[in-house]
């Protein structure tokens, strides 16, 4: 049963790591759109700019901002409670 729950969890990391992927490329693609050369290279190099830049362009930015914060959050969601279990079952 434990290893079931941890392949569930692991899968639904994976779809969160998925969908932040998936928003930071389109928030790249974007910004390289809109001729923010510099800014598409800073979010391609610090990863977590990407959200601030989605939000702050919420307008033109709503679905790679969406992107981002829900694959953010599946990703803390799952890996956070993961790590817990994990840490608890070396320990004892």
């Amino acid at each position: 049963m434990n290893e079931t729950i941890i392949i569930l969890f692991m899968l639904i990391a994976c779809v969160g790591i998925l969908l932040y992927f998936v928003g930071w490329i389109n928030t790249i693609f974007m910004a390289l759109g809109k001729d923010e050369k510099l800014m598409g290279a800073l979010i391609f190099i610090l990863n977590p700019l990407a959200i601030y830049y989605s939000i702050k362009h919420w307008d033109e930015a709503k679905v790679q901002a969406k992107q981002l914060i829900i694959g953010l959050f599946i990703m803390c969601a799952t890996i956070i409670p993961a790590y817990v279990y994990y840490t608890s079952y070396i320990i004892t």
